[in-house]
C-alpha cells in the first residue's frame, strides 16, 4: 500500500478537530492516518501556534513544487508501487505530471529502475503481438447481422461514449469464457464471466452488462458466440454490429485490452480458478490505469467525468 497523502478534506477535519480540542492521536484515528502522519502536519505547517487547513494546504502545495523534478522518496515509493501495478514508465511520467506530483523524464524514471534492480517489474517486454484469424466461417451463418459499415459515425469517429466493442477469451481446452467489453472513447472495460461460450450464456453477462452500465452499440466479431444478438437488442436496446471477416483492427480498441487483460489471465488458464471477485479487482484496476491516448487519464476518469488521485487507486 503506497503512502497516502493528506488532503484539503483532510486538513479541515484536522482543523475542526483541534478547535474540539482533541490531541494528535485521537486525530489520527479520526483521519485513518498514523499519529506520526498527525504530528509531522502540525510541525510542518503550523503558523505560530494556530493551524489553519487553508494555509497548510498551500504551505504543502508550494514545498511539493519546488520538488517537482526531484525522485523525493515518496516519489520514489509511488513509481515503485505503480511499477507494481503493472503500469509502464512512461504512463507513469505522464500521470506524474498530470497530477502535478513530478515532472520528470522517462530517462530519469528508467535510470531509477536501473540503479535499483528494478526491471523484473517491468510489464512488456518486447513480445509481439499475433492478431487472431476471427469470424470466415460464421459471417455467412450468423442471422440478420448489421455489417459494421452500417455503425453511427459518432461511434466510428469516437465522438461519443458508450459505443462498446467486445470480445471473448477462452479458458483451458476452450472450457469458460471471459467477455471483454471496451468503450471506443474513454477505454472503459467490463468483464464477465460465462459458464461457456455459447451464444445463451454470453447473452446472460450481457444482459447484466448493461443493467449497470449504458451501452449505446456493441461491435463484435463473427463468433457463433453473438449469435443471438437480435435477442440481445430487442431485450436492451443495445445496437449490434459486425466486423468484417479477417479484420480484428476493426476492433483494435478490444484486442489490445484482450492482450493486455492476457498478461494476468494467461492462455491455458482454467478458468473455473477464476473467481468474479478477482475479475472485479481486474476491472477496477484496469479502469484505475492511466492511458496516453487519454491524455493519461484513466478510463474512469474519461468515462465518468471524475478525476482520481492516482495514489488512493494503489
Amino acid at each position: 500500500m503506497a503512502h497516502r497523502h493528506l488532503t484539503l478534506s483532510d486538513r479541515y477535519y484536522i482543523e475542526n478537530l483541534l478547535k474540539l480540542g482533541y490531541l494528535e492521536a485521537a486525530i489520527a484515528n479520526k483521519i485513518g492516518f498514523s499519529k506520526t502522519a498527525v504530528i509531522n502536519e502540525l510541525k510542518r505547517n503550523k503558523v505560530g501556534k494556530s493551524y489553519s487547513a487553508e494555509i497548510a494546504h498551500k504551505l504543502y502545495c508550494s514545498r511539493r513544487k519546488s520538488n517537482n523534478h526531484k525522485l523525493t522518496n515518496e516519489v520514489k515509493k509511488l513509481i515503485i508501487a505503480l511499477l507494481k501495478k503493472k503500469i509502464s514508465p512512461e504512463l507513469i511520467c505522464g500521470r506524474l505530471k498530470h497530477e502535478g506530483i513530478a515532472k520528470l523524464s522517462f530517462k530519469a524514471v528508467y535510470n531509477f529502475i536501473q540503479r535499483h534492480n528494478l526491471k523484473q517489474l517491468l510489464f512488456f517486454k518486447g513480445r509481439r503481438y499475433k492478431y487472431k484469424k476471427e469470424g470466415s466461417s460464421n459471417q455467412g451463418k450468423i442471422k440478420d447481422r448489421v455489417n459494421i459499415s452500417q455503425r453511427p459515425k459518432a461511434a466510428n469517429d469516437r465522438k461519443e461514449l458508450y459505443h462498446f466493442e467486445g470480445d471473448t477469451i477462452v479458458g483451458k481446452d476452450h472450457k469458460g469464457a471471459i467477455l471483454t467489453m471496451v468503450d471506443r472513447v474513454s477505454r472503459f472495460t467490463i468483464l464477465g464471466k460465462a459458464k461457456d461460450r455459447t451464444a445463451s450464456s454470453i447473452n446472460q453477462i450481457l444482459y447484466r452488462a448493461s443493467n449497470g452500465n449504458k451501452i449505446t452499440t456493441a461491435t463484435f466479431d463473427n463468433g457463433k458466440e453473438f449469435a443471438k444478438h437480435k435477442n440481445l437488442s430487442n431485450k436492451t436496446g443495445i445496437k449490434v454490429f459486425f466486423a468484417d471477416a479477417y479484420s480484428p483492427w476493426q476492433r483494435g480498441t478490444n484486442e489490445n485490452m484482450n492482450r493486455y487483460i492476457r498478461q494476468f489471465i494467461p492462455k491455458g488458464t482454467d478458468f473455473s480458478n477464476i473467481s468474479h471477485q478477482y475479475l472485479r479487482k481486474l476491472q477496477i484496476d484496469l479502469n484505475n490505469r492511466p492511458k496516453k491516448c487519454l491524455n493519461y487519464l484513466t478510463p474512469n476518469e474519461v468515462h465518468f467525468g471524475i478525476s482520481i488521485n492516482i495514489e488512493t487507486t494503489i
